[in-house]
């Protein structure tokens, strides 16, 4: 499964397990790939999204301009790109 993040406010996006962080400027986009499960959550709070990987699986994600993003050791799989 993968998804766009895009919101109209700078916010930070924390990525579980891990807790890495990205910062998020208004207009800008995030792609998100959950791999090897479909049971992860987005939850937004006060100045933040989180994105929770899956059960059995995990998350990639790549910046606006393409870039992925180091969310820890979670970013395992490079045989797959967005």
């Amino acid at each position: 499964m993968q998804f766009h993040l895009v919101t109209d406010i700078p916010i930070t996006v924390v990525f579980e397990p891990t807790g890495q962080e990205h910062r998020l400027d208004a207009g800008q986009a995030v792609l998100v790939r959950w791999f090897d499960g479909d049971d992860g959550a987005v939850h937004w709070t006060d100045g933040h999204i989180v994105v929770y990987a899956p059960t059995s699986g995990y998350t990639r994600a790549w910046d606006s301009d393409g870039m992925e993003i180091d969310i820890g050791p979670e970013s395992v799989d490079y045989t797959s790109t967005p």
